[in-house]
């Protein structure tokens, strides 16, 4: 059953409350018919309530595709990969001479396709720190990250500032006054009245929690954005020098 402090965790949570809602829906008609004990069956304001964010889809942004963030994860696919079949989860050794030839003969960073920057990373994670095969990559890969790094801020400044889903107050509420309902401190201690006046309280914080939360969201993105926009700015300036 939803409690009060779990409604409020899934307003508060804004966009990624969509996912967990219809994960929390899908659990129930799946395993709930069954005798599963462990997946409850929710009250109907429990469920208008799960149903509420579950179709009410945030707008739709898309997440930035970093080079860094791709070669870590087919990193990780390899390494399970060899494990699997050979036992072993060894790293590649040195560069060898044709990696050299490949690194010298990639453009200008901004010129860098994102295919050879997900390589770039992989070479990065793999070298030795501080040798010189890590230097030499690391000439190539740093330019281009950075440039990939302003980008992945102003896609995540994009998805702060993007509207969160709306909510129907009274739905907010009736789940709000079903979980008190069922709280042991309430039940048999408030009156209906005073279940309701204190949802409608629960429903009024938990919508300013909500706000506050989406603003401290775009603040902590536009804070990443500028101090990634100074760096950059920093070192071109040296480059320039």
């Amino acid at each position: 059953m939803l409690t009060t402090s779990k409604i409020r965790d899934l307003i508060t949570a804004g966009p990624a409350a969509h996912q967990a809602a219809r994960g929390l829906v899908a659990a129930e008609e799946r395993f709930a018919p069954r005798g599963h004990n462990n997946y409850p069956v929710y009250d109907s304001a429990g469920r208008a309530f799960l149903e509420q964010l579950r179709d009410t889809r945030p707008e739709a942004m898309t997440g930035y595709k970093h080079p860094g963030r791709e070669a870590r994860a087919t990193s990780i696919r390899g390494l399970d990969e060899a494990a699997r079949r050979f036992g072993t989860t060894d790293t590649p050794g040195p560069l060898t001479p044709a990696d050299i030839a490949w690194i010298n003969s990639l453009p200008a960073p901004e010129h860098v396709s994102y295919r050879d920057a997900v390589e770039l990373a992989g070479l990065a994670a793999r070298t030795e720190p501080g040798s010189a095969d890590d230097r030499l990559v690391r000439s190539r890969w740093e330019p281009v990250r950075h440039r990939h790094d302003l980008a992945d801020a102003q896609a995540q400044l994009a998805a702060a500032r993007a509207p969160w889903p709306a909510l129907n107050h009274d739905v907010v509420t009736e789940a709000f006054a079903a979980a008190l309902g069922r709280d042991p401190e309430a039940a048999g201690v408030l009156t209906d009245a005073e279940i309701h006046g204190r949802a409608n309280d629960l429903t009024r914080e938990a919508f300013t929690a909500r706000d506050t939360a989406r603003a401290q969201a775009i603040e902590a993105a536009q804070t990443h954005l500028t101090r990634l926009e100074q760096d950059h700015a920093a070192r071109t300036a040296v480059t320039a020098a």
